[in-house]
């Protein structure tokens, strides 16, 4: 990834709107007028009416919340002098300017998404995000490795993504492997501990030697081109229009990397996914499920009964079980299946 240019502002920042004070009538009334009155316009872009939609936001709430966005300077602004809610998007929407006008704006957030879902045209600011490195705990701040990169993208497509996910969902969970337990409904950690656990006490009880070997499958993940993610979508079975929307969310995807008080231009990214997005749950799976399918397959590794328990995973997370000789060889397995899926 190459960056060319990096912008600073190095001497004010906008703080985020005191929500506990916002006069809920005035704010959904100013709305409403101001919906009423750009809809005469009649614009045709979908890029547009979201551009007209964040405007009309933030003048209801100039209108309803005293010292809206006020300009405070960054090096008298201290610990707990700002709101620790969500970080707002780059055009200063946080989730809280929907949530406070539910009814008005509902019928505008759906009508714009049914012209994207008829078009198949995802519009540009839908696929921006700021990436902001945060260190994992207890690492070496002086190695690149260690950070985590944690995107925010515009609440509006927060919104579209959950729609999208949502229809997603129930297509491809039918065929998710039955050992990944992260970011699947009625289920947490826990139930992958407890097959850790449980597996392990009973291999002790038999007097079975059992080797344990934990994976981080991020890594491998971020290495994924688009074009590779999308293959895998299709022989998944997500076809015809959808595929093709997903494919246009990804296509000419981009972020700003932001580090203290700068900010990069917009950097194009052709791999992995953006992390704090709601679609990347459910393609971190679905990267995984290759791998989980492959192990599981082979009949390799532990086993409590009949029942397979040679890879139980949590998201990327992924543990190995099973006897010397059996995890030797799937770790060739895993090793196949990533370079199949990278090259």
């Amino acid at each position: 990834m190459k960056i060319d240019k990096t912008s600073t502002q190095l001497v004010k920042i906008y703080t985020r709107p005191n929500w506990a004070k916002c006069d809920t009538n005035i704010y959904t009334s100013t709305l409403k007028q101001e919906l009423e009155c750009e809809s005469r316009r009649k614009e045709s872009s979908v890029e547009e009416r979201i551009k007209l939609l964040e405007k009309s936001i933030h003048k209801a709430g100039k209108k309803s919340i005293p010292k809206y966005r006020q300009l405070k300077s960054l090096k008298t602004v201290g610990k707990g002098k700002l709101n620790t809610g969500k970080a707002s998007d780059e055009n200063g929407i946080v989730s809280e300017h929907y949530i406070h006008a539910i009814d008005v704006i509902t019928d505008e957030i759906t009508d714009i998404i049914n012209q994207i879902f008829e078009e198949l045209d995802v519009p540009q600011s839908l696929k921006n995000g700021i990436l902001t490195p945060v260190l994992k705990k207890k690492k070496d701040k002086t190695i690149p490795g260690n950070y985590r990169g944690i995107v925010v993208t515009s609440i509006f497509s927060k919104i579209f993504e959950t729609i999208i996910k949502d229809r997603l969902e129930p297509e491809l969970f039918p065929s998710q492997n039955t050992l990944q337990r992260g970011f699947t409904e009625g289920a947490s950690s826990l139930f992958t501990a407890f097959i850790v656990s449980e597996t392990t006490m009973l291999y002790k009880f038999l007097k079975i030697v059992l080797e344990l070997l934990t994976l981080d499958a991020e890594k491998a993940f971020d290495t994924v081109t688009h074009e590779i993610m999308l293959n895998k979508m299709f022989h998944d079975g997500i076809r015809g229009d959808m595929w093709v929307l997903l494919k246009n969310i990804y296509t000419n995807m981009t972020l700003q990397v932001k580090w203290g008080d700068q900010t990069t231009q917009h950097v194009n990214i052709q791999q992995g996914i953006r992390q704090g997005a709601k679609l990347s749950t459910l393609l971190y799976k679905r990267y995984n499920n290759t791998i989980l399918n492959a192990i599981t397959g082979s009949h390799l590794g532990a086993k409590i009964g009949t029942i397979c328990v040679a890879s139980p995973t949590c998201a990327d997370d992924i543990a190995l079980l099973g006897e010397p000789q059996d995890i030797y060889k799937q770790c060739s397995i895993l090793l196949n299946s990533i370079q199949r899926e990278t090259w």
